[in-house]
């Protein structure tokens, strides 16, 4: 979303108590809980969402709190890593990886390859069942199946002197 897209609209007083209830929990609480603490009935927050420009401010005001909550976030996985502060590890790490993922731009699982060059790949037909055959044609979306299965079958014929 383009800055102008985030700033065009103009939030309520009202809006912007509701935002700040949320943010104050940091959007853990529902929907009901977050518009009680503002002071508003759970509907009142659905009816803003109805409206898109809203629906966009409040979408992107959410984003920047989740990225000004990045320096806490690593504090936590350093104490975490190092056992300090007594926080539970039983939990693993999915929640803080997720987090990592979608806000660190510079984040890069380990687990991530880049694969280049060629990528073909050959099978040996004379291997496999009629029923594998027919999946396999299936999965590729053969559409002459019955050409795949030939030629398997052919593979498969004892072959005359």
């Amino acid at each position: 979303m383009s800055e102008s897209e985030a700033t065009s609209f103009h939030p309520s007083e009202n809006q912007l108590k509701a935002l700040k209830a949320w943010q104050d929990e940091d959007y853990t609480c529902t929907v009901g809980e977050g518009m009680s603490v503002a002071g508003f009935k759970r509907e009142t927050w659905y009816a803003w969402m109805g409206v898109p420009e809203f629906a966009k401010w409040w979408e992107a005001e959410a984003q920047k709190h989740f990225m000004q909550l990045l320096p806490k976030i690593y504090g936590a996985m350093c104490r975490a890593a190092t056992g300090k502060g007594g926080l539970d590890l039983s939990r693993g790490a999915a929640d803080r990886k997720t987090i990592l993922e979608r806000f660190d731009r510079g984040f890069v699982p380990r687990s991530s390859k880049e694969i280049t060059g060629d990528l073909t790949a050959t099978l040996d037909l004379s291997m496999m069942t009629d029923e594998t055959l027919q999946a396999l044609a299936h999965a590729v979306r053969d559409v002459d199946a019955q050409r795949v299965l030939d030629r398997a079958r052919e593979l498969e014929a004892p072959k005359s002197a």
